[in-house]
């Protein structure tokens, strides 16, 4: 049975050239991992915290403080114990930090540290770590997951938080769903994005790109974007609804003031009915089958999910219904797991059951 026999935590910079941290965990019989963990551009108001200096050093985003929780508290904690009980290092952070939203030592720090373990624990079992994870899942939810390569989502246009223009709207995505097999998916996006710079082009649009390469010009509706992206697929000779589908992830805590949803780019303000009504009218006549979104905006879907059992739509055109059910059914999970955080599961497994759930609900909406 490995043990911990030391923990070291640096600062590095991520690809926004902002710091994080970077932290190397060493096993007593040799096996060493190291994990990272830069943050987006946006946050959500039930994030835990990501331990910040302040001061003038990066613009106030240095991490040196989270660093040295884990130099110090973090590693004299773990110093010992062994990285294969997940759940134990996953309560020991838990514990020493003590507070719901990890405040106190930094949820980059814990976080860094509970990655570094699990990826040290699978190398010194010489399991690849997504087969690692996948017995962590079975020994909490007591159950494996049949692993498939994952329908990949693609970020091809921008704006809120990752973009300097006027869309609200973060990300635009698309799916390939409707390739056979992962490199046909990848060259549908590829052809896609291209065809959408060219049409940028022809309008005369920017085609500059936001933090995560998608194209991040001015428009003058959110609606607008989706119809540049139908006008890109269906350049490509592909169809959208079967063979490509829509991703929203509208970060909208990012444009929510005062019980308000802000979307300056169109100059409009509204409640949370109407800016469900508002998303309501995008997926009637574009198909988007997921919605990232905080569940803020959709606690009338969660409390009717609650209620009623989850009824999975396999259309490939989502109407509203099916819309809520992947938007609730998200929020739900996402909801059951964050107050599971603080007597069971570490940040790190909250977002990992989350994200389990999620890639099969997926996967079943894709059969």
């Amino acid at each position: 049975m490995p043990k911990i026999e030391n923990l070291t935590s640096i600062q590095v910079l991520d690809s926004r050239g902002l710091p994080t941290i970077s932290t190397e965990i060493l096993l007593d019989d040799g096996t060493r991992s190291v994990a990272m963990v830069p943050s987006g551009a946006s946050t959500g108001e039930k994030e835990a915290l990501e331990l910040r200096d302040g001061g003038q050093a990066f613009l106030g985003k240095g991490v040196t403080k989270a660093i040295d929780n884990v130099n110090d508290r973090i590693k004299n904690s773990l110093i010992g114990e062994n990285p294969l009980d997940q759940d134990h290092i996953d309560q020991i952070l838990n514990n020493l930090d003590g507070t719901s939203d990890k405040s106190n030592l930094g949820a980059n720090a814990i976080l860094s540290v509970s990655i570094a373990s699990s990826k040290a624990s699978s190398k010194s079992e010489n399991l690849d770590l997504h087969n690692y994870f996948n017995i962590l899942l079975g020994n909490k939810m007591g159950k494996t997951i049949d692993q498939v390569i994952p329908i990949p989502m693609l970020n091809i246009l921008n704006g809120g938080e990752h973009a300097d223009n006027n869309i609200d709207i973060q990300e635009f995505m698309i799916i390939p769903k409707g390739a056979v097999n992962f490199s046909q998916a990848m060259q549908w996006s590829s052809e896609i994005y291209w065809n959408l710079k060219s049409i940028l082009k022809e309008k005369g649009l920017s085609t500059a790109v936001g933090d995560e390469g998608g194209f991040a010009p001015n428009l003058n509706t959110n609606r607008e974007a989706l119809e540049l992206i139908a006008r890109a697929v269906d350049k490509t000779d592909l169809k959208l609804g079967s063979d490509i589908c829509i991703s929203l992830d509208c970060a909208a805590s990012e444009f929510y003031e005062n019980g308000t949803y802000h979307l300056k780019g169109e100059d409009r303000e509204l409640t949370s009915s109407e800016f469900a009504e508002y998303l309501e009218g995008l997926a009637n006549d574009f198909p988007i089958i997921s919605d990232l979104e905080r569940p803020r905006t959709h606690q009338f879907l969660i409390s009717q999910l609650e209620q009623e059992p989850v009824k999975l739509k396999r259309e490939h055109h989502a109407d509203l219904k099916g819309l809520q059910n992947i938007i609730g059914f998200i929020g739900l999970i996402r909801k059951i797991a964050f107050h599971m955080a603080d007597d069971e599961i570490s940040a790190f497994n909250y977002n990992f059951i989350f994200l389990s759930y999620c890639s099969s609900f997926v996967f079943i909406i894709f059969q």
